[in-house]
């Protein structure tokens, strides 16, 4: 039987989502502009969100997170190995030369895990920055390069696109960014479910190498010890 689509479900999705991306409360009006929706659409799942606790509601009927989304958090994080198995490894490459970061692709932005910069510890960086355009960060390239259909032809009108093409024949992504920084990524798994980079100021070729290759052995171990979880679980 064919799985049938579900446009109410999606449309939910996108209103919560579109909520949760604001800086702050968001009200019916302004959403429904953004999201260039009906005003009666928006303001009715905005009104279902809030009662079932998703969303919460500013005296001046605005919407931000609720506590159900921080149970729905917590229960992501509790559920999945990424980012339980992803951290020790990753304090691998933290020093205070290195950004260090853990991504996912969700359409056409990027979703950081972890987001540490030099100054900050792994767990500061937990959810510290907002989601970003993909063709815009060495591992949205990434993902976007190993998510790119077979054969597909690429666009070299669109920002970046020689870039994917280099990440997708490299199995790593590089941006340089102006003013030095140089940053660098590998992806988690094949389909990619995740990836994880860093970043460096003014890098020397060493370092430079030196950061490729221990991502490099960082990816193979995180990949490994999901595989070993996945098992693990097969026989419960």
């Amino acid at each position: 039987m064919k799985t049938q689509y579900n446009k109410s479900i999606t449309g939910s999705i996108e209103v919560l989502q579109e909520v949760l991306s604001q800086p702050k409360p968001v009200g019916s009006r302004e959403l429904s502009r953004i999201l260039k929706e009906e005003h009666t659409r928006v303001s009715r799942i905005l009104g279902t969100l809030f009662k079932e606790g998703f969303l919460s509601k500013t005296e001046k009927k605005k919407y931000y997170a609720g506590p159900g989304i921080h149970v729905l958090a917590a229960q992501a994080i509790h559920n999945s190995s990424l980012l339980r198995i992803a951290l020790p490894e990753l304090r691998k490459l933290k020093d205070d030369r290195h950004t260090v970061a853990l991504a996912v692709l969700w359409k056409d932005s990027i979703c950081y895990l972890v987001h540490s910069r030099p100054h900050q510890t792994l767990e500061e960086g937990i959810g510290s920055h907002e989601i970003y355009p993909a063709r815009k960060s060495s591992l949205g390239i990434m993902l976007m390069a190993k998510n790119f259909p077979r054969g597909g032809k690429f666009n070299y009108e669109l920002e970046n696109e020689d870039k994917i093409k280099e990440a997708e024949a490299n199995g790593y992504a590089r941006l340089d960014y102006k003013g030095g920084t140089v940053s660098l990524a590998v992806p988690i798994c094949d389909p990619p479910i995740a990836a994880i980079g860093s970043s460096i100021n003014r890098p020397s070729r060493k370092e430079l190498q030196d950061t490729l290759k221990l991502l490099r052995k960082i990816k193979v171990d995180i990949e490994r010890k999901i595989l070993d979880e996945e098992r693990h679980r097969d026989k419960c």
